[in-house]
């Protein structure tokens, strides 16, 4: 995530679109080499994930995902000084073989980090900042965290 806010902000585009059936991404402004990997991770991943919710990938006609930053809105990073974080909006879209969207979204807020993101305190926070992270995408993949919009 950290890669891919500050791309948006050399850049000035703010999202990111996946078509992870197929595997693809846009625009391609924003796909360096480290974003392109954690696409492909992400897209390499999504099986397993259908499968532990007790479901099968046949009855995904679609997945796709969204992430976009508001890059005219920052902050300070209050447990990193020097960095400043931007919110950003994360939303998962799924039809399935009914022909029914599934959706799920997220808030929150992001930083670049920077290259000294070795010390102790930021290293602690980046490590919770995943286990937040891993909590967020679990809990919008469960059964509960998503909305049936049509169908």
């Amino acid at each position: 995530m950290g890669h891919l806010l500050r791309r948006a902000r050399e850049t000035q585009v703010g999202r990111l679109d996946v078509d992870v059936l197929a595997r693809a991404a846009t625009p391609s402004a924003l796909l360096t080499r480290e974003i392109g990997a954690s696409v492909e991770r992400y897209c390499d991943w999504f099986p397993t994930l259908i499968a532990n919710h007790e479901t099968e990938m046949r009855f995904v006609r679609s997945a796709r995902l969204s992430l976009e930053f508001d890059l005219s809105t920052r902050r300070p990073v209050h447990h990193a000084p020097g960095l400043e974080e931007s919110p950003y909006i994360c939303r998962m879209e799924i039809h399935d073989d009914r022909g029914r969207l599934w959706a799920a979204e997220f808030r929150d807020w992001w930083f670049p980090e920077s290259d000294a993101s070795t010390s102790g305190n930021l290293r602690r926070s980046r490590q919770s900042i995943v286990i937040r992270f891993g909590q967020i995408i679990r809990s919008v993949w469960s059964r509960a965290g998503f909305i049936a919009l049509a169908g």
